[in-house]
């Protein structure tokens, strides 16, 4: 919780809030990529030195969830707030009439103060690391999300959240299918994710569309259309993990091959691995692709969702 204008009783560290059209004296106390290093235990203060008012949202402007950690309300100027820092992490903040102005708290163990990565590969300094849920609801993007140096991060395929597991435990979910260490999309038009690895370029979204019917068996039939929106800068490679329940391509009970379309014209693929939950493809793409188009079709047991 941010509080204002109260005496820190621990040790304090101070960030001016200033640099606006009408205050030029900003130099190298402006939010605008400020990266402030502190001990966990320390508290940091804001201080308005501003002419007008200012509000700082913990997390990235484009985060979902961000705001979960401290959202200040207005500062006023003269005023200020303060956060206390506990926990070792990485955290982000931006002010929320001017985005674009951002800032980074790292927060360090006692023992090595000047080096995160020293902290979190240190076993002494692991019980001082926020749990994988509480980082990335404190702001942090799944994939800058730390672990105690005894665990490895994977993300939940179904959703995208981080965790942190043993070596063995990631191989096993790995190869389950419920876990994936390439980054995580929420499908439009389904209650799913995909997990993808790319280059030269950027995912924009993943849309799902498409025509089934059910049999009295729990079997559903038909098509169903992966729709990739992105934006490339060169030839690339896209690597996708889909999960059966959302997209499948199978034949007489056995799996089959996926049709694969680049801005409307069909282009070859290799499948690099499949689990009983999920299939992944490794798809080329060339240089100002917008969309790609993944079709399955055939039978996959799946439980059809309930009618309301």
């Amino acid at each position: 919780m941010l509080s204002q204008n109260v005496a820190a009783t621990v040790p304090l560290v101070e960030i001016m809030l200033s640099g606006t059209v009408n205050n030029q004296n900003c130099e190298n106390n402006c939010v605008i990529s400020q990266t402030v290093t502190v001990q966990r235990g320390t508290a940091v203060e804001w201080i308005n030195n501003d002419l007008v008012p200012h509000t700082l949202v913990s997390g990235k402007p484009e985060d979902k969830n961000n705001g979960t950690l401290f959202d200040s309300g207005q500062i006023w100027v003269g005023k200020s707030v303060i956060h206390d820092f506990n926990y070792v992490g990485v955290y982000h903040y931006f002010e929320k009439d001017h985005p674009q102005n951002t800032g980074i708290i790292i927060v360090t163990d006692d023992t090595y103060p000047t080096s995160l990565s020293k902290v979190i590969t240190n076993s002494n300094a692991t019980s001082s690391v926020l749990s994988p849920l509480e980082q990335f609801k404190s702001g942090i993007k799944a994939e800058d999300v730390k672990c105690r140096q005894d665990l490895s991060l994977v993300f939940k395929l179904e959703d995208g959240t981080p965790a942190c597991v043993k070596p063995n435990t990631r191989t096993q979910l790995l190869e389950k299918g419920w876990g994936t260490d390439l980054e995580v999309i929420k499908v439009k038009n389904a209650n799913a994710s995909v997990a993808y690895g790319i280059n030269n370029g950027n995912i924009l979204s993943v849309t799902a569309y498409g025509l089934s019917s059910t049999s009295s068996s729990g079997e559903i039939s038909g098509s169903s259309i992966l729709i990739v929106s992105m934006d490339t800068t060169s030839n690339g490679t896209l690597i996708i993990t889909m999960p059966r329940i959302l997209i499948d391509a199978r034949s007489d009970n056995h799996d089959d091959n996926f049709t694969i379309l680049s801005n409307g014209q069909e282009i070859p693929y290799a499948e690099t691995s499949k689990t009983i939950t999920s299939r992944t493809l490794s798809i080329p793409y060339q240089w100002g692709v917008k969309h790609i188009e993944i079709i399955g079709y055939g039978y996959y047991n799946k439980q059809p969702p309930p009618t309301e």
